[in-house]
């Protein structure tokens, strides 16, 4: 776990931060992310995206994420530069790495940062933004990420009082994930801990109940899942374009290596050509 830590104006006046802008900046910092959470204003976005599951924190309680990879430290949505190749960038993305969490006091929620992420510098780099203006008021772009917090903070309210509500009705089911990678069974990739909604016990709710659902926003959580379910294949199909699964099985692993040898084999060849070309 990273320490957390409260901005201030006596420790951090010095202090810059990158900020995400959009899909031309640096995504390098959050290559590691495989998934993040999202809250319910955002489901919509996400759904024309990236697959949504659900899953259970430290308290059994379920929250939403988003997919962006089914491997470790791999995302396919980043390119070479490191830029965003997918079309929405979730909040978590866009506030990273500020939060808000509870004071010594246990009373009220205040701006803070996770310590070691390397979006915090004590230089100012290119596309890093101070903390304070020279007021020592927050800088406007450290304002902005503020105010988004403190939306994102009463959407968690909405989002958790929907999902409890799922969960009451018994409409989440477990989804283990098993993807082939190869022929050979014994090199499936299986992945556990992830639920989705059970259409057909959806289907079988009485009307109040659908009612019930409809008023604190559960269905509008319910659909968006099951609409981004045909998502997945498009995040496997990513994977296998780019051959990031070669380093989880040894038949893709072995392949790659073949086609390297080709390659350098067709260069061979070419430069022996080369050599012996009269003209």
């Amino acid at each position: 776990m990273q320490k957390i830590v409260p901005v201030s104006k006596t420790n951090h006046k010095n202090s810059f931060f990158y900020k995400i802008e959009g899909p031309n900046s640096n995504f390098g910092n959050l290559n590691s992310f495989s998934n993040c959470p999202i809250v319910i204003d955002e489901i919509k976005n996400v759904a024309g995206e990236f697959p949504i599951i659900f899953k259970k924190n430290k308290d059994n309680k379920f929250y939403l994420s988003c997919i962006f990879s089914l491997l470790k430290d791999v995302n396919p949505f980043l390119n070479k530069e490191k830029h965003w190749n997918g079309g929405y960038i979730p909040v978590f993305f866009r506030v990273h790495p500020f939060l808000l969490a509870y004071s010594e006091n246990k009373k009220d929620k205040v701006l803070c940062f996770l310590q070691d992420s390397t979006s915090i510098s004590n230089k100012k780099g290119q596309g890093f933004h101070s903390f304070f203006d020279k007021e020592l008021n927050l800088s406007k772009e450290l304002s902005s990420i503020f105010k988004l917090l403190q939306l994102v903070e009463e959407n968690k309210i909405i989002t958790q009082k929907a999902l409890d509500s799922l969960d009451k009705f018994k409409i989440l089911q477990e989804w283990p994930i098993e993807i082939k990678a190869d022929d050979s069974k014994s090199e499936n990739i299986r992945i556990e801990g992830w639920h989705k909604i059970d259409e057909k016990k959806l289907k079988s709710l009485s009307s109040n109940d659908l009612k019930i659902l409809n008023q604190n926003r559960s269905l509008e959580i319910a659909y968006s899942q099951l609409i981004s379910i045909p998502k997945l294949n498009h995040i496997v199909n990513l994977h296998t374009d780019a051959r990031n699964i070669e380093n989880s099985t040894k038949s893709l692993r072995d392949r790659t290596i073949d086609k390297q040898k080709k390659e350098k084999k067709l260069e061979l060849d070419e430069l022996v050509q080369n050599l012996f070309d009269i003209d």
